[in-house]
């Protein structure tokens, strides 16, 4: 692949098609961008892609969003942040992300330093910002980052009183 960027927004690839492009980006050095949007990759294709980004350290800027990822997809994405210091920018909103992903969220903003941009926003954290709020607080404290985690869906006002707060 020739490209700094691959969009491949609503192709319906699902996980056998996001396992491939994985495949095919492992030991690309030029993608910079990888857009993946509403592509029902579920949790196996999001797991394949953060498997190659375990030894990718080119691509900066991945588009996870509306993809079904759910709890186990998120649990592949906290493990892929703690060894990859290259993603940056990070959109993983309206995946179905639940509170009980919440703690790991906080604990991945924490311990990646590098990601400057992260948009959990649309996901079913319903006390998740009572989590998330502080740890991003922290953060911003020692580096830069901008989080669009204000449009949220919390059923309880409760939840994003700590976003507000971080």
């Amino acid at each position: 692949l020739d490209t700094s960027e691959i969009k491949m927004y609503h192709y319906g690839i699902g996980p056998k098609g996001a396992s491939a492009v994985a495949k095919a980006l492992k030991v690309n050095t030029t993608v910079l961008k990888l857009d993946l949007q509403h592509n029902f990759l579920h949790e196996d294709g999001v797991m394949a892609i953060c498997d190659m980004l375990k030894e990718n350290c080119y691509i900066t800027h991945l588009n996870l969003a509306e993809n079904f990822m759910r709890n186990h997809g998120s649990a592949a994405v906290f493990k892929m942040l703690k060894t990859n210091t290259y993603v940056t920018h990070l959109n993983c909103s309206r995946n179905h992300i639940t509170d009980r992903s919440a703690k790991y969220w906080a604990e991945a903003i924490a311990k990646n330093l590098h990601v400057q941009d992260l948009d959990l926003s649309h996901n079913e954290l319903e006390m998740g910002g009572d989590v998330l709020g502080p740890a991003i607080s922290e953060k911003r404290e020692h580096s830069e980052i901008r989080s669009q985690l204000e449009s949220f869906s919390c059923r309880k006002r409760v939840g994003r009183g700590g976003f507000l707060k971080g």
